[in-house]
This record gives C-alpha cells, sequence and structure tokens, in this order.
C-alpha cells in the first residue's frame, strides 16, 4: 500500500470540481480538506527495515534530501556502524552513502524520528494551487517577494471575501533555509491586511515560506540560483584556472544539476573544458548553433579587431589583426615580413691565389665572384646555406594553463 500523496494532479482534479460550488462556501478550501502535509514515496510492505532501505537507496530520496526534507542531516547504523549524511553533502558523498545502503545487511533509523518526520512536511505544491485559487477568485492571500543575493522580503496580503469575515490567525510558520528571520507576529496572533517578513537567504539552497492560518495557507518558494563565479558568467565566457578538470568540477560543483548523478554531460553541467568537444543539447549550442567547443588547447587567445558591429573604433596598426578573423578559427604561426640589409661592411675570409691561399677582405656590394668560403662555422655544404639555429617554434615566454567554458 503506497502512502497517500497529495500532487498536483489532486490539485487540478480539487479546482476542476470545486467550480460548481457557491460562491460562500469558500471553494478553495477543499484543496486543503485533507490537510496541508504531505508524505514520503515510500512504499509500505510490513518490512520497515526493507522499505527504508529501497526508499534510502532511492533517487526520490536523494530529491527530498536535496529539498531539506530531512531537517538538514540523516544518521544511519549501517551494520552497526553509524554514517551520516549532511545537508552540504556532495554528489560523491550522497552516491557512497546510498552505496552502503544498498550493501547493508542490517540498517536503523529512530522510528520516532521517522514517524514526525513523516507528518510534518509541508506540501508547498498543494499550498501554492490553494494560493493561486484564492488569487484568481480575488480573495484570500497573496504573496509577492523582493529577492537580492543576501535577503529576501516577503509581502503577504490578504483580502477578505466578506466584509465581516475575521482576519486569519497564524497556527504555524516556517521559512525553510532562512537565518535571521525577522516578522510582526506570533502563533496564534491575528494577521494584518498586509505583513511584511524579511529574512538572509542562502543563494545555493531553496528558500521556502509557509504561513498556515485558520483561514488558508500562504506560501512562495524562491529557487536556489549559482553564487560566486558560477552566478554571473554567462554561457560561451571562457576562464583560466590553475586547476585541473577534476579539481575544477568539485570547486564549482559542475555536475549538481545531473539527475543521475555527479557525472559530466553536455545537457546539465555548467562548464566544460574547452578542448574541441561535442556538446550537443547544450546551452552553448542553443545560443551560438554551434555543435562543438572552440579547442584551445596550446595556443594563445587573441581578441576581434572589432567586438562592436554597431559602433566603429580606431585600432592601432601596431597591435591591429592584419587578418580578416572568424571566431573559433585557428591563425598558425608566421613570421612579420622584414629584409636583412646590413649597410656597407666587411668580412673576413679565407682566399685562393694561385696555388697559395691567405686572407682578404669581401666588401659588401663587392662582385668578385671567386671567392670561397672556407671554415666559416655558420656556413654548411656545398651550397653555402645557413646552419638552422632555435626551437621548434616561435613563442613569447608564457605558462602552461588551463581553459574552461560555461555551456550551461
Amino acid at each position: 500500500m503506497k502512502t497517500k500523496i497529495k500532487s498536483m494532479v489532486l490539485c487540478l482534479l480539487t479546482l476542476s470540481y470545486i467550480s460548481v460550488f457557491a460562491q460562500d462556501e469558500e471553494p478553495c478550501k477543499l484543496i486543503l480538506q485533507n490537510g496541508l502535509y504531505k508524505t514520503y514515496q515510500m512504499t509500505k510492505t510490513g518490512n520497515f527495515q526493507q522499505d527504508l532501505k529501497t526508499y534510502l537507496s532511492s533517487e526520490q530520496f536523494k530529491k527530498d534530501f536535496k529539498d531539506n526534507k530531512w531537517g538538514g542531516s540523516l544518521s544511519v547504523i549501517v551494520d552497526a556502524v553509524p554514517i551520516e549524511l549532511g545537508i552540504n553533502s556532495s554528489e560523491a558523498q550522497m552516491s557512497e552513502f546510498q552505496n552502503k545502503i544498498r550493501q547493508s545487511t542490517s540498517l536503523t533509523i529512530n522510528q520516532s524520528f521517522y514517524d514526525y518526520a513523516y507528518s510534518n512536511i509541508p506540501d508547498v505544491e498543494l499550498a501554492k494551487a490553494y494560493t493561486d485559487c484564492i488569487s484568481i477568485r480575488k480573495f484570500g492571500f497573496k504573496v509577492n517577494a523582493s529577492v537580492n543575493e543576501k535577503e529576501v522580503l516577503f509581502i503577504v496580503s490578504y483580502n477578505k471575501e466578506v466584509d465581516v469575515d475575521p482576519m486569519p490567525k497564524v497556527v504555524r510558520f516556517e521559512i525553510r533555509n532562512a537565518n535571521n528571520i525577522t516578522k510582526s507576529f506570533n502563533t496564534g496572533d491575528t494577521l494584518k491586511n498586509q505583513t511584511s517578513i524579511t529574512c538572509d537567504r542562502d543563494p545555493d539552497k531553496d528558500l521556502t515560506l509557509v504561513l498556515e492560518t485558520d483561514r488558508g495557507v500562504a506560501s512562495l518558494k524562491i529557487p536556489a540560483e549559482p553564487t560566486g563565479f558560477n552566478k554571473d558568467l554567462p554561457v560561451g565566457t571562457i576562464i583560466t584556472s590553475y586547476l585541473n578538470w577534476s579539481e575544477f568540477q568539485v570547486v564549482t560543483k559542475n555536475n549538481i544539476n545531473n539527475p543521475v548523478g555527479n557525472l559530466w554531460s553536455a545537457k546539465y553541467s555548467k562548464w566544460a573544458p574547452a578542448d574541441g568537444r561535442e556538446v550537443l543539447t547544450s546551452g552553448f549550442q542553443k545560443i551560438t548553433n554551434k555543435s562543438k567547443l572552440p579547442d584551445l588547447r596550446g595556443v594563445f587567445l587573441r581578441g576581434f579587431n572589432q567586438f562592436d558591429d554597431e559602433q566603429q573604433t580606431f585600432v592601432d596598426d601596431k597591435q591591429k589583426d592584419p587578418e580578416n578573423r572568424v571566431r573559433g578559427i585557428v591563425q598558425y604561426d608566421a613570421f612579420m615580413k622584414h629584409n636583412h640589409g646590413g649597410g656597407n661592411h666587411s668580412h673576413n675570409i679565407h682566399g685562393e691565389k694561385g696555388a697559395a691561399g691567405g686572407t682578404g677582405s669581401f666588401i659588401t656590394g663587392d662582385n668578385r665572384s671567386a671567392t670561397q668560403w672556407d671554415g666559416n662555422p655558420n656556413m654548411a655544404g656545398s651550397g653555402n646555406i645557413i646552419v638552422a639555429e632555435g626551437g621548434a617554434e616561435t613563442r613569447p615566454k608564457n605558462m602552461a594553463i588551463y581553459f574552461y567554458i560555461r555551456i550551461n
């Protein structure tokens, strides 16, 4: 027997059903006729330990835990050894936790804690359906929020359906994942027509307001968003990093959105190495219409002569790129055109005069062709070719580094 789950399907069916009720019956309340709280999607077979093992090993548990439905931490005794999972645990730690659960022969969790959690999870989607219903009917609760990086201001408004109706009394109030909550009411207080609530937020976590009253529920969810350099760098941004790919993915939580685990994916991961790989279904492909990333291995980056086609600006010839470029195309090695004119000067040489050898001089511009070179260390072979010197390429001083590009 499966536990009763209040879903949006139920909400929609209820909304369709209540439309036939009279105005004075407050039909939106029927959405909450079975209560505000929902339970875990956990199958009950009569064997609590096996049911718990199946649930803790599931994708549903990962989602529930990520949504902070277990209060931020969980401790389970697996084969007599305690293992813990915290709200800030990585995907790798979650995978390790679930693997230990799957391989266990016995596990123990506090039943009373489970029973408590089982009956005390507010169904935010259900509350939202109620709020939306009230909004359509022009009475009841309405919640607006002003959100910045560190703080959220909630404005909770309540409109009576009938002037003589009492104002709502607070039954329960909670803002999940909030700190420093400031409000003007306590449990049991009567709300005003408009109430303000402020709190500090952690942008890495969803923020959920639930205000339960004797006349309905007000709720609003503020989704998590990236922080640090992940927040403001758009798709297509290229950065340099000293960290290798494995290290970089850890510190950026690069694959946190992948539903199958901590694996790189063109569809879900935020960053990729700029190594020419395919990124089908990525945000990068959708914006640029290119299925492959630029390959920056072994090359430097060079800016276009013009970044904004709508505003032409002067580029000094000393730094201007002499070629018309296309983005993402490599420009190969080249030497700037130059000459080797040395002016009038002398070269001491060995010459041949009859049967005896001697020294002489060769003046620049001298047309004597009988002069023969002998033993000059900078000459080689009968064709008098200058010996090649130097390395495998022409380059400035540099340091090896990694290039990464934002793809989602």
